[in-house]
């Protein structure tokens, strides 16, 4: 228990090493801002046809009501 167990001496974290020790190359997929690029130009493709559409309306929402 917490309070009342002997203390056990703790074992030493061991740590992997590497087989081969050399640099690792990053290719064109490990670099954040090219993602973020692809994200930008995704949303830009998926919302600009509907927004464009959208803006061209010459008159927004329906037609005034008048229930009389």
């Amino acid at each position: 228990t917490v309070l009342a167990g002997r203390k056990a001496e703790q074992a030493p974290i061991e740590f992997a090493e590497a087989l081969e020790g050399g640099p690792v190359a990053r290719t064109l997929f490990d670099r954040v801002g090219m993602w973020t690029a692809v994200a930008v130009v995704v949303v830009l493709i998926a919302y600009a046809y509907p927004l464009i559409s959208h803006l061209q309306i010459e008159r927004f929402g329906s037609p005034g009501f008048t229930p009389f």
